[in-house]
């Protein structure tokens, strides 16, 4: 009986590892392309330098041609002519902080999504930036 105990302790022990190891935040790039996110993230903590900040090593045009290579999205579609942002993390400041196109900012259930995904804080700051302008806001085309 103690052995049974034992055992389902240790088993429960693993899945709280787990669970924990899933729950670390990361940071990377995404997509909203038909009300999907499409994201590619790397842990923090394995993540690249750059300054003050730890990012992502891939690009978005590089995880694109992945997609398209992969039939998971159309080969004729531009990387650029859809919604997509980016997760950084400050180590100065110890903050994330999400870069988006506006027609992803302007969906609060989508930027829950971006954080959920990326398991960020809840206060995670979100702000524009002129590398994150999709097709239509390129164009100054309203929703």
């Amino acid at each position: 009986m103690l052995d049974a105990i034992a055992e389902r302790n240790q088993e429960q022990r693993k899945l709280a590892e787990q669970r924990k190891l899933a729950a670390k935040p990361e940071v990377g790039i995404f997509w909203m392309y038909q009300s999907k996110l499409l994201i590619d993230g790397t842990y923090v903590d394995e993540a690249e330098t750059w300054g003050d900040y730890r990012n992502h090593r891939g690009t978005h045009e590089q995880y694109w041609g992945k997609l398209q290579r992969s039939d998971i999205m159309p080969r004729d579609l531009p990387y650029g002519d859809v919604p997509r942002g980016r997760v950084v993390y400050n180590t100065r400041t110890r903050a994330f902080t999400i870069y988006a196109d506006t027609c992803i900012i302007q969906q609060p259930s989508m930027i829950d999504k971006v954080k959920e995904e990326f398991h960020l804080p809840s206060g995670t700051p979100v702000e524009t930036d002129e590398h994150y302008r999709c097709l239509k806001c390129s164009a100054g085309i309203a929703e």
